[in-house]
């Protein structure tokens, strides 16, 4: 309930501050946004719980992230910067059972 704290940083940069953080339901891994990095990276997933942090810079600007929203039902992550626009990630990185067939797309959920 709040009564102790113990650190979660690592892997994470010193002294760049984390913006927003969300949690995908389905598998429990975490995302953090934060201002930019020395290393080029403001989105960090962590697979453990929080107990270590890995950069997540593929084709993202080293760009504060202020807002990360899941969208567990098309299995996309949405990443808003301040000042480089919004960025959508899906699979592989995200859990998901979309799939292209047919040169049309398939979403699994809604398959027999």
């Amino acid at each position: 309930n709040g009564l102790s704290w113990a650190d979660a940083d690592t892997g994470l940069p010193d002294g760049v501050p984390a913006n927003t953080i969300v949690i995908e339901e389905d598998n429990g891994k975490l995302w953090l946004g934060t201002d930019p990095s020395p290393g080029g990276n403001s989105l960090f997933i962590s697979t453990d719980g929080g107990d270590s942090w890995v950069p997540f810079s593929r084709g993202l600007p080293n760009a504060p992230v202020f807002q990360i929203s899941i969208d567990a039902f098309h299995g996309r992550l949405y990443a808003a910067t301040h000042g480089r626009g919004a960025f959508v990630l899906g699979s592989p990185f995200l859990s998901n059972y979309e799939g292209w067939v047919d040169n049309s797309i398939w979403d699994g959920k809604f398959a027999d």
